[in-house]
């Protein structure tokens, strides 16, 4: 995981926060209205909601890769926790799919499995995210591919075969484990810039019993890149929340990851059109989380000062909900 100056400070203050949220199993989406989360980059989640004038319940955070030093940030969940928040956790292998079927990791995967039922409390992981895209080790282009008789079912490509066996191997370690306070998010990204048809985001998705949540990955890149353009949030995520809400109609939606560039149009305006969108015609969607940080491009909510005012104007909504809803024990 990345570690920052703060996540040091926030263990170091831990003692000082009453387990207010101890007695919950897990977080229930919200009936009416969509969590707010955002990844703080440099930052604190704190100076994120000092910035936006409201609570941020979701935090994001990476691991850079699998094997130590990566152990399950337990400490700093557990402050997260105690303050209202719910850490998630973008588990990145950063390995080839077949080693990990193959359970060339299993004592890591244990570790964490391990590790993550000592916590308790719940934890979203959103493993091996992205995996219908082509830029990292476990997508599956770089795993079969759309070949179909080098893997398994001959009637299934193998690249998302591999991706989904990977995938549901790692979640029955945990559940072998009692890590029963994991939330899972599959998080597929939007588009296919394989551009064939095996590689559709339905190909990917592990099965009910495997997902408790499903994330949609999405940038308005804006003319930050010479092979991109300005994109509207309807474009971005309309036909991909289409599909999911058809693929698996009994689960919540979140934006695991998403923002906007400054440049090639107005930001403020399309921070303040989206969020407009999600309340009036995307009602799956029961979680956001922002990318605040300049990356790439300027991904960050104050990157300008207009749209740094859009968003604290849109949070004024109390659609965009800053309370966690708690599943407690019975």
């Amino acid at each position: 995981m990345k570690t920052f100056w703060w996540m040091s400070l926030f263990v170091i203050l831990g003692c000082l926060f009453l387990p207010v949220l101890a007695c919950a199993t897990s977080v229930s989406p919200p009936v009416h209205g969509c969590y707010v989360g955002a990844f703080p980059g440099t930052n604190t989640i704190f100076d994120v909601e000092k910035e936006i004038g409201k609570k941020v319940p979701l935090v994001l955070s990476f691991t850079d890769r699998w094997g130590l030093p990566y152990t399950f940030p337990a400490d700093y969940a557990r402050v997260l926790w105690t303050t209202g928040h719910l850490l998630v956790i973008t588990w990145q292998p950063q390995t080839d799919l077949a080693s990990i079927i193959a359970g060339k990791w299993d004592d890591y995967i244990r570790s964490w499995g391990k590790a993550a039922a000592a916590y308790g409390h719940p934890v979203m992981l959103r493993f091996g995210h992205e995996m219908n895209g082509t830029w990292y080790p476990w997508c599956g282009k770089d795993n079969g591919g759309g070949e179909t008789l080098g893997y398994g079912d001959p009637g299934k490509p193998d690249g998302p075969e591999k991706y989904v066996d990977a995938y549901r191997h790692v979640h029955d370690l945990f559940k072998q484990l009692g890590a029963n306070n994991v939330i899972w998010v599959w998080s597929p990204n939007e588009g296919n810039p394989v551009g064939a048809s095996w590689n559709a985001l339905e190909n990917y998705y592990p099965g009910d019993a495997y997902v408790n949540w499903l994330g949609m990955d999405g940038y308005n890149w804006g003319t930050s890149r010479p092979w991109s353009y300005w994109r509207s949030f309807d474009e971005i995520f309309g036909d991909f929340y289409g599909r999911l809400t058809k693929l698996a109609p009994g689960k919540p939606i979140m934006i695991a990851e998403f923002a906007s560039s400054e440049q090639g149009g107005n930001k403020a305006s399309w921070i303040t059109n989206t969020f407009q969108r999600i309340k009036t015609d995307y009602p799956r969607i029961k979680a956001f989380i922002w990318f605040d940080i300049i990356k790439e491009t300027e991904w960050a909510i104050d990157s300008s000062l207009e749209s740094l005012a859009a968003f604290q104007k849109a949070m004024q909504d109390s659609y965009y909900v800053e309370e966690l809803i708690l599943k407690e024990d019975e």
